[in-house]
């Protein structure tokens, strides 16, 4: 059975009908995108009756469909979204269109299906999880090089995760094609998820969501499935489900080196992490949404990706640790004496103001949570974030209260600029960092990331050494090359293959 990529178009003509109606069958067109899945009928299933006003609502649990060669469709919830009137063949005529969120491509399954398991190819997952399927070797002759390579299928790497009764597993398959004159070998790789017992559709759906945002965690950067196979109780066959992911992002990383931190860097603790993560995502769900949404975006406006993160960070510490000054039944008499302290002349609406500030005024602060937050973590690991430093800590806390409550006292703390671009990168290093960290990714395996050859991590380095070389200029700590200029000889002057001229600095002992 073919599959069908989340990410690429797809159109088709069938024939059409509700399930309950299986004799009434209606042409259409199917037009699938990642951003939209429509279908286009040449007649309705509901006819207009009566008035009409122009906002009725249509909508079916599902719509089925088959093409003359035997493709089954099932599209699950469509709503419709518009009507036409159309005199033709003497009768009145009423093509719909709708639109739904999701598709199941080869099987006619109920709204929820029972499936067996889900399978999700994830590009560049194959380089993540660090396991070579292709090995080369040179065997010199007397007057030739043999080259000989060989693809191995590897086995499944299997994990047990308690907290959903399942085992996930990971596979990579390799896929070559010789011509006699080339060789393209292209390997895939892809996790599934395979519950002790049969699960509906939407408990897959769930959790494919966690998956994808531990990866992304890890990896630093999106690893969205491209596609999603399903297997039922009693099919062999693996029917493909298209659903509107309009924003998703795909990795295109084939180094393994440029990963934050790879599926190698965690050795041993790979599997107590795994586990670990579908333990808290339950509590984390909703603040990991928000995070997963900024960390995957990199077209925002800088003001407001900086308050995002900061929103995030704040989730983090609410759902991680307690946020109150004193315990809360310890408060409840403060608030009542508090509350009887406002005048009794205060309004009604100011009196309500205070009342609520009241309420609220065990919460520690923002400020507080998130010197917390990074004082959970080993110095090394601040000072690559932010250079340990309380005063840094202190402006970003002033740039989101100066944006969230526009007081200007604070104007001349903010950052803006350069500045703030360089607090955004580390806020976002800081976000993933507390993320791994939670889940028991050792300390030291995320230091190693946070100084690797990552595009994340190389700017953050890029920010350290310019602040650096701003407070004092003569550091030259990290420098990647230094060049001493002497006496120079006028035979060193050469031409590039571009014919600019290129010049070679000679010392004056002749050394270069």
């Amino acid at each position: 059975m073919p599959i069908y990529p989340l990410n690429e178009p797809y159109d088709v003509t069938a024939e059409w009908y509700l399930p309950d109606h299986p004799e009434r069958t209606i042409t259409g067109e199917l037009h699938y995108t990642p951003g939209q899945i429509s279908l286009e009928l040449q007649d309705t299933f509901a006819p207009l009756e009566g008035a009409i006003y122009g906002n009725e609502t249509v909508s079916f649990s599902r719509i089925c469909g088959q093409t003359r060669s035997g493709e089954l469709f099932t599209l699950i919830n469509p709503f419709r979204l518009g009507t036409s009137i159309k005199i033709g063949g003497g009768r009145l005529v009423q093509p719909d269109r709708f639109s739904a969120s999701m598709l199941i491509v080869g099987a006619l399954t109920d709204d929820n299906p029972i499936v067996a398991n889900v399978s999700c190819r994830v590009p560049g997952l194959a380089v993540w999880l660090s396991r070579p399927t292709i090995d080369a070797t040179y065997e010199p002759a007397d007057d030739a090089l043999t080259m000989t390579f060989r693809v191995a299928s590897l086995p499944a790497e299997n994990f047990r995760i308690p907290a959903l009764s399942a085992n996930l597993a990971f596979n990579v398959s390799s896929m070559a094609k010789p011509d006699g004159f080339s060789l393209n070998v292209t390997t895939i790789g892809y996790w599934r998820l395979v519950p002790d017992t049969p699960q509906p559709l939407s408990w897959y759906l769930r959790h494919i969501p966690a998956m994808t945002a531990f990866l992304s965690l890890c990896a630093g950067v999106t690893m969205s499935p491209d596609c999603i196979t399903l297997s039922g109780e009693e099919r062999n066959e693996r029917p493909s489900l298209l659903v509107r992911r309009p924003a998703d992002k795909y990795c295109t990383i084939t180094d393994l080196r440029f990963f934050f931190l790879a599926r190698e860097t965690f050795a041993t603790q790979f599997e107590k992490c795994l586990v670990r993560w579908f333990e808290l995502y339950p509590t984390i769900e909703t603040t990991n949404a928000l995070a997963m949404s900024i960390l995957a975006s990199d077209q925002l406006w800088p003001h407001v990706e900086f308050l995002s993160l900061m929103q995030a960070l704040e989730g983090f510490h609410r759902v991680q640790y307690d946020g109150h000054y004193m315990p809360k039944d310890d408060y409840t008499a403060v608030a009542d004496t508090l509350v009887q302290a406002i005048p009794a002349d205060v309004s009604p609406d100011h009196r309500a103001s205070l009342k609520s500030r009241i309420r609220y005024g065990n919460e520690i602060s923002l400020a507080k949570r998130l010197t917390l937050l990074c004082e959970s973590l080993g110095e090394p690991l601040r000072n690559m974030l932010y250079g340990n430093s309380a005063k840094l800590l202190r402006r970003w806390i002033d740039t989101r209260n100066y944006y969230t409550h526009w007081d200007e006292s604070l104007r001349d703390q903010i950052l803006d600029g350069q500045n703030l671009v360089y607090a955004i990168a580390r806020l976002r290093s800081l976000l993933r960092v507390l993320y791994l960290d939670a889940i028991g990714v050792p300390q030291q395996a995320i230091f190693q990331g946070l100084t690797g050859t990552s595009t994340e991590a190389q700017f953050l380095i890029q920010i350290r050494g310019i602040e650096r070389r701003a407070a004092n200029p003569e550091d030259a700590t990290g420098a990647i090359m230094f060049i001493q200029r002497g006496v120079r000889s006028s035979s060193d002057v050469n031409f590039d293959v571009s014919g600019h001229e290129t010049k070679t600095e000679t010392d004056s002992d002749g050394s270069r």
